[in-house]
């Protein structure tokens, strides 16, 4: 099993060739999920920029959720217990940042529509914030 730094350096690398928020999150948990990075890579790139680009739900969360979800999920009487764990997961990254959406998070503007302050930074650093909330919440930290 990786470390954290393992994890935020991989998904760092993959971020420089390319992939987006969601493919670095899922890829630095393949791991921990038996899945191969390129079947990672091909399921999760159409939640880059915010599903497909259109600047909703910011890719990061979307990766913590898949991995999140193929972690706890055991069939339908799991769906709530994945749902609660989703809730959870995408709290923490809003209290760290303001905000779910890409759109809000690299817009330039001080708040998002709900007048929450937003904390701007690189794609790359929200990265790194859902590695930590999912290493966390995976070593029961």
């Amino acid at each position: 099993m990786r470390t954290l730094d393992e994890r935020l350096q991989m998904a760092s690398e993959l971020h420089k060739q390319g992939f987006n928020c969601c493919q670095c999150v899922a890829i630095a948990f393949d791991d921990t999920i038996n899945i191969a990075p390129e079947a990672l890579s091909a399921a999760t790139v159409c939640f880059g920029g915010g599903f497909g680009g259109q600047g909703e739900v910011c890719g990061a969360i979307s990766g913590m959720a898949i991995v999140d979800s193929m972690l706890h999920y055991a069939g339908p009487s799991s769906k709530m217990t994945v749902y609660a764990n989703v809730r959870q997961i995408t709290q923490h990254f809003a209290d760290l940042n303001g905000s779910i959406y890409c759109r809000e998070l690299r817009s330039k503007a001080p708040v998002n529509t709900t007048g929450n302050i937003i904390c701007h930074k690189p794609c790359s650093e929200y990265i790194a914030d859902a590695i930590r909330i999912l290493d966390n919440k995976i070593n029961n930290k």
